[in-house]
């Protein structure tokens, strides 16, 4: 795997269930159930990374995003790709 797919971690997860508009919504008439959500939304995380990692094998072969590509073990510093001819 080259690019690490959007997870949609945080309020993006929250957004793509209940939609932008509803989460707006939500968060004036219940704050407290957004605030609840989102220590699950945060919980679950590292687990869920984890496991992309591994089965992307992001470990071994690196990984890129936002255009600047991260290498874990095979190189020490990460290069901007944009930069490389």
């Amino acid at each position: 795997m080259l690019v690490a797919p959007d997870l949609h971690t945080n309020m993006d997860l929250i957004a793509a269930i209940r939609g932008p508009q509803q989460l707006c919504l939500d968060l004036l008439d219940s704050p407290e159930l957004i605030d609840r959500a989102m220590t699950d939304a945060r919980s679950i995380f590292r687990e869920w990374w984890s496991r992309l990692v591994k089965a992307g094998r992001m470990d071994d072969y690196g990984y890129a995003k936002n255009r600047t590509v991260f290498f874990q073990k095979k190189v020490r510093q990460p290069y901007n790709a944009t930069s490389v001819s």
